[in-house]
């Protein structure tokens, strides 16, 4: 639900990374942590004080502005679609891949009401946490009941 528009570095390496050739190459619980870990990096990293403004106070911006960080918007996302969806075929994620989507980006989003680099998480804590938090390990995907 945020997409890096004062960082097109970071769009185009997620862009990359989630490539389709790429992700036959790459687990997807694997590139789920690349993606996650890249979002942090954009949400907390720095140079992201422009995140709360982006997150919090979009209807300041204009009805074009709106649509520009719309489309933005709907091509990052879109890069997560595939890999959750192939998570919650494999029962890794519990439940439908567009709430889980929707789920998670809510809860990587909030970080930025919270977060504090000086205290004892660093950004790939927090990446890890997020997977344990998210992700269920292939062999106890298995043995969940559906």
């Amino acid at each position: 639900m945020v997409c890096p528009l004062a960082r097109p570095s970071h769009q185009r390496a997620a862009l990359q990374t989630a490539a389709p050739s790429a992700r036959s190459a790459i687990p997807a619980a694997a590139l789920l942590r690349v993606l996650i870990r890249n979002h942090f990096d954009v949400l907390l990293g720095p140079g992201s004080d422009f995140i709360p403004v982006m997150l919090y106070e979009s209807r300041s911006l204009t009805a074009r502005q709106r649509a520009s960080l719309a489309k933005l918007q709907g091509d990052y996302e879109m890069l997560w679609a595939p890999v959750l969806e192939d998570l919650s075929q494999k029962g890794q994620i519990r439940g439908p891949a567009k709430l889980a989507r929707l789920l998670i980006f809510g809860a990587l989003n909030w970080t930025v009401q919270w977060f504090d680099d000086r205290k004892d998480a660093s950004l790939d804590d927090l990446a890890d946490a997020a997977m344990a938090l998210f992700v269920q390990a292939p062999s106890l995907a298995r043995q969940s009941p559906s």
